[in-house]
């Protein structure tokens, strides 16, 4: 009896796509079925010695352009039609005379070991393949102001070095040559604390040099009352046994600042401020205990790729790491702190560590509100794993009720009456008229998502989430469950309206860090675990990531070149000037003046230099009665809330104009009125009185 076959015939089954698809698949069966045959090997071997000594002498012609010229090529198209020939068919001669060699050995040989040969060999260079490219790359006035260009073409460069990377390492695996099994043999012999030793020196390397230049970027005035002056002044008063205050942000009121952003960890950094109680204090404290996340990340490392070697190189990319840098230069934040205790969460859960990822875990969720929602689809991740889903379920819950309660409840109780302070400014494109709050966010991003994806659908959330991607090579969104962290980061950062939220050169950026490399290096030790294949598949990403991580790194980090690079608003300046000097010598001559016990007013700059103290109040927002006013003379001179408030204040003739140094003029309360007409003459406001 015939079976009743149901459902469409086969021949409306196979639509063109599914038999280009059939097609291709063929193609790559016949590719592999021809591996023992000659008319293969010959084509490979031929395509590679024609490629490899072209792309060298290709990279050499490009080192002798002028780096006005290379750029001009990148902007204009510009270079004369005689050397533009000349570069060309230098690189062609130079390939088909290796492609001579290759045919004369074999005409002469006529052995299979000959083509092996050759193949061999050219699958081994097979990564200088790039070289051209990277040489192009190597230029910051090429791609200045042209992120999404200069970062497609790192993705590209990047996967390209993978594949031929990991084509390398097989053959390389299969018929190692000399060299490298000298090498391996080298390598073990090298003492086992080599790796954890060049692991210290990078983490105190990069500490150093961010606090250092950090520190110079304050001492030139380059920093802010938002945000160092406010949390300088919230952990000086912390220590002294006030909650969550902070006078920079609030005025004489104090105010708490809970009811913007639940630092609660905030206590654990007041033993190491109390060793020195200034601004500079947490802007050394950043540098370094954003560095020592390559710890946690060197161990997660370690277990994953099975290589304290490929931990460092993990590590390394890490330090690299552009979008890292900016936040380390704007002011100090806990957030930029947070994947220093998120990536040891991260270990913790994978080692098995109860006790220590409860505390860990928990300093996470206290670093700030927003860190909790990341925690939790990673700990969903997990759960979909099987990954030790009782602690999954348990962790991702806490951290999930935790922002709830936190962000719904605590801060909006924590202002005055009536202000929720939960940052809806930051959705404003999203609100809905009428219901600018949190709940008509998501009431938009759930009735109208197309509304909002077309709010995110701009050149400059491209670019950002290529600069946060690129330097590894979107590994962690090629992994099956690493992904799910980035859908509470993209609710952070780039779904959001405020246009900072979504730049490399802010905060925020930590909402992507730690993930981005936990998930790089989980999707890496997958790999890795498929087999021989896979162990190359890993290799050539690693080694893609790592000249990703170089290129981008160049073109928008602290290390390379600071021409391009941000800190938050501004440029910020590696150079410690003699102009720079007298300015601090000035300001400091000054600030002599005013008692530690006394109340300060200042410009935007000038507040972190005074903010270790009781009472110090940003201009902008206002005097207060302030004993003193310090201020800037330009930052007055102009229209705006500065000026305002300073001549509401000296109306009332309740401050006696002191001294001028360098851009610097000094008020007092009650003091002295016999040099007003000097101060006044100096703001630009003679006629006051």
């Amino acid at each position: 009896m015939a079976t009743e076959v149901k459902g469409a015939p086969v021949s409306a089954e196979t639509p063109k796509r599914r038999r280009r698809g059939r097609f291709r698949s063929s193609l790559a069966a016949l590719w592999r079925g021809s591996a023992g045959w000659p008319w293969r090997d010959l084509c490979v071997a031929f395509a590679l010695w024609f490629c490899v000594p072209a792309a060298a002498v290709y990279t050499a012609f490009s080192l002798t352009l002028a780096p006005e010229v290379r750029a001009m090529l990148v902007t204009d198209n510009h270079l004369a039609g005689l050397r533009r020939s000349y570069w060309l068919a230098s690189s062609a001669a130079a390939g088909a005379g290796a492609l001579f060699v290759w045919a004369i050995a074999l005409l002469l040989r006529r052995r299979r070991e000959t083509l092996r040969a050759a193949v061999w060999s050219g699958t081994i260079l097979s990564p200088l393949l790039v070289a051209p490219f990277v040489v192009a790359l190597w230029d910051w006035r090429a791609f200045e102001g042209r992120p999404v260009l200069v970062l497609t073409a790192v993705l590209i460069v990047g996967l390209l070095f993978a594949r031929a990377v990991a084509a390398s390492y097989l053959q390389a695996i299969e018929r190692p040559p000399s060299w490298l099994v000298g090498l391996r043999e080298s390598a073990r012999r090298l003492p086992r604390w080599l790796p954890p030793l060049l692991l210290l020196v990078m983490v105190l390397g990069f500490g150093a040099y961010m606090a250092v230049f950090g520190l110079i970027n304050h001492y030139r005035l380059q920093t802010t009352s938002y945000d160092l002056a406010i949390f300088d002044n919230m952990v000086w008063r912390l220590a002294r046994g006030h909650w969550f205050s902070s006078t920079p942000a609030f005025g004489r009121i104090g105010g708490n600042h809970i009811q913007r952003h639940a630092t609660f960890a905030a206590y654990l950094f007041v033993p190491f401020y109390m060793l020195r109680q200034n601004a500079d204090t947490l802007i050394v404290l950043q540098a370094f205990v954003t560095g020592a996340t390559m710890i946690p990340l060197y161990l997660l490392a370690r277990r994953h790729l099975g290589s304290p070697w490929q931990a460092v190189a993990i590590c390394a990319c890490f330090g690299l790491y552009a979008p890292m840098h900016g936040p380390l230069f704007y002011d100090f934040h806990f957030l930029t702190l947070s994947p220093f205790f998120v990536v040891w969460t991260i270990y913790l859960f994978e080692s098995g560590s109860t006790a220590g990822l409860i505390a860990v875990g928990t300093i996470a969720m206290l670093t700030r509100e927003d860190i909790s929602p990341g925690l939790a689809m990673m700990a969903l991740g997990y759960l979909l794993g099987g990954k030790r889903p009782r602690a999954a379920v348990l962790g991702g819950a806490i951290a999930g009720v935790y922002f709830v309660l936190v962000k719904f409840v605590v801060m909006p109780h924590s202002g005055p009456h009536g202000e929720t302070a939960t940052f809806v400014d930051m959705y404003s494109d999203l609100a809905p008229s009428g219901e600018f709050t949190l709940g008509g966010v998501l009431r938009t991003l759930l009735t109208s998502p197309l509304f909002a994806l077309n709010t995110m659908l701009k050149a400059e959330k491209l670019a950002y989430v290529l600069q946060v991607a690129v330097p590894v090579l979107f590994l962690p969104f090629r992994h099956r469950r690493t992904w799910l962290p980035f859908i509470s980061a993209a609710m952070l950062t780039v779904v959001a309206s405020n246009e900072h939220a979504s730049e490399i050169f802010f905060q925020y950026t930590a909402h992507w860090t730690p993930y981005v490399f936990a998930g790089a290096v989980i999707a890496l030790g997958a790999w890795r675990k498929s087999g021989l294949e896979g162990r190359a598949r890993a290799a050539g990403a690693l080694a893609g990531v790592c000249l990703a991580s170089v290129l981008a790194s160049y073109h928008a980090g602290a290390l390379f070149q600071h021409h391009t690079f941000r800190g938050g608003f501004r440029p910020v300046q590696f150079e410690w000037t003699r102009a720079d000097a007298a300015q601090l010598a000035d300001f400091r001559a000054l600030s002599k003046q005013i008692p530690k016990n006394a109340s300060v007013v200042a410009t935007e700059s000038e507040v972190p230099q005074l903010s270790a103290r009781s009472d110090a109040y940003t201009m902008r927002i206002g005097v207060d009665n302030a004993d003193y006013i310090l201020v800037r003379v330009d930052d007055i001179r102009g229209e705006g809330a500065n000026r305002k408030n300073l001549l509401d204040s000296l109306r009332t003739r309740a401050y006696g104009f002191v001294e001028r140094r360098g851009p610097y003029a000094l008020w007092k309360r009650g003091g002295d009125h016999t040099k007003d007409a000097l101060g006044l003459q100096l703001i630009g406001a003679p006629s006051l009185y």
